[in-house]
């Protein structure tokens, strides 16, 4: 079985997600194919090429002043998949869009949030918010899924594999696009990041999220939030964490003032450390987290900076 790998999209691009994908795709077979979005930075590609199990690189060229949009990728995968018998994506935002989108034009079932793989067609998921998981077959003579890449370790190195451009496709955009905004993202992408800040109800106000910005920096993570914390309008949607947000996997996890629902545990099972700081004893983050402390955040905030600022001098 030969597989592509279709490389995480999204600015900032770090190899790790790219490793683990392969890893997963190796055991699908020995054939193992990568594409990466956009010609403009050859980095990646080139990384990529070293990654122990990868027999080729592809690039899907594009102008460097063009953004493409997730209908173009899934436009420009689907004459690719005569050549493949299995498409593999993480399951990001961006990698369940391009591979459901894909699907339906193929008209073939995908599998969604893999976590384990145990042969070519007997896969394994988390369902009910990651309380149970569920074994599935795929029947398609072709297979598309996006993986949970916490849980499959990164490969090792080779020497490098041929990297080839491939042109893009004309696109059957089906909508134009006005306008693109960006975010102008310093920090660590959410879904990549080994140290996460995330805040909740407990941060009380926009202006409180604010303050965890400086302590995001401080540590060089990146910064999440809860769905209250978005509904509220104090941080974007893209930020946040949970079964219905951006699952993550971070080394270290500081959750600051969430009580910790089901719906955002789910999000963050995977973490390799997990600290909470809530005022409420009962909070349930306390029954997940290895380290709890409990206060007020508003108190306890300046002096951890305070303390890591004076480690850092």
């Amino acid at each position: 079985m030969t597989t592509l790998v279709l490389a995480p999209y999204c600015k900032n691009q770090s190899i790790e997600p790219v490793s683990k994908l392969i890893n997963a795709a190796l055991k699908l077979g020995d054939d193992v194919h990568v594409l990466t979005i956009g010609a403009a930075d050859q980095s990646l590609a080139q990384a990529t090429s070293k990654l122990a199990g990868v027999a080729q690189v592809h690039i899907l060229a594009a102008p460097p002043s063009d953004v493409l949009e997730f209908d173009d990728i899934a436009c420009a995968l689907r004459p690719l998949m005569g050549e493949y018998q299995a498409l593999i994506a993480a399951n990001t935002g961006a990698g369940k869009h391009i591979t459901l989108l894909l699907a339906a034009q193929l008209s073939i079932a995908p599998l969604t949030g893999i976590s384990a793989i145990f042969d070519r067609q007997t896969f394994e998921r988390p369902i009910y918010a990651g309380s149970l998981f569920e074994q599935i077959s795929s029947q398609d003579d072709k297979l598309i899924a996006t993986i949970r890449t916490a849980n499959f370790k990164p490969v090792g190195d080779q020497a490098a594999c041929p990297v080839s451009e491939l042109p893009l496709p004309p696109s059957n955009r089906q909508v134009e696009i006005l306008e693109h905004i960006e975010t102008n993202e310093e920090r660590p992408d959410l879904s990549q990041a080994t140290i996460v800040i995330a805040g909740g109800r407990g941060v009380g106000s926009k202006e409180g999220f604010r303050k965890l910005e400086g302590f995001a920096d401080q540590l060089g993570a990146a910064l999440g939030a809860s769905r209250i914390a978005v509904d509220m309008g104090w941080a974007p949607h893209h930020l946040q964490v949970g079964q219905t947000g951006v699952q993550i996997a971070p080394d270290l996890y500081i959750a600051l003032g969430i009580s910790g629902a089901v719906q955002h545990i789910a999000g963050i099972k995977d973490a390799g450390k997990i600290i909470a700081i809530n005022k409420d004893v009962e909070a349930p983050i306390f029954k997940v987290a290895d380290y709890g402390i409990i206060g007020d955040l508003h108190t306890l905030l300046p002096q951890l900076q305070k303390a890591l600022a004076d480690e850092q001098s």
